[in-house]
């Protein structure tokens, strides 16, 4: 497991799942194989690095992802009303929701992906210290779920970003319900 997974990899292994579920309907099959490319123009427009803008227009986030993502390439019309009605702050990138429909994103300042607890008045809950842990954390989560062997998953996501499985983060809240 490499930190150093490039976009292209990061697709590659994302689609194995699909593997597993060979038989499943085409409709199915093609919602979970899609990526969301985002916009370019508004990436730069917000200030995000080039290696993230790279990764978010070239290669994309799946659709859907475990546990309970999804990902969507927001108009600058639908960010501007999140700003406005949903107290998303100016330096948070929105790239989709959790389960619970919490905003998941990118904190520009920082460039970690966090997401806002709408139930915590938008109380900002670490994910990962980077775009690409994450996309490594996507990976492990599906492989060990997949696998059934989830009671070795923080201790790898642990390996990719060691502040990702602190107690109160995503993963480690995660894993640990999972379990």
């Amino acid at each position: 497991m490499s930190i150093e997974m490039t976009p292209v990899e990061f697709r590659k292994r994302f689609l194995t799942r699909l593997v597993a579920f060979s038989n499943m309907p085409k409709e199915v099959s093609a919602r979970l194989s899609a990526f969301v490319h985002f916009d370019e123009a508004l990436l730069f427009k917000f200030s995000l690095t080039h290696a993230d803008i790279e990764f978010l227009t070239q290669y994309g986030l799946p659709r859907d992802a475990a546990p309970f993502l999804n990902f969507n390439a927001y108009s600058e019309h639908e960010l501007d009303d999140m700003r406005a009605l949903r107290g998303v702050p100016k330096n948070f990138f929105p790239i989709g929701q959790n389960g619970s429909g919490d905003m998941l994103g990118i904190d520009i300042s920082s460039r970690e992906v966090v997401y806002l607890n709408h139930d915590r008045d938008m109380e900002r809950v670490f994910v990962n210290t980077s775009l690409y842990q994450f996309a490594e954390c996507l990976c492990l989560y599906q492989e060990h779920s997949l696998a059934k062997t989830m009671v070795n998953c923080l201790s790898d996501i642990q390996r990719v970003d060691s502040n990702a499985a602190e107690k109160n983060t995503m993963w480690a809240t995660e894993v640990t319900d999972y379990n």
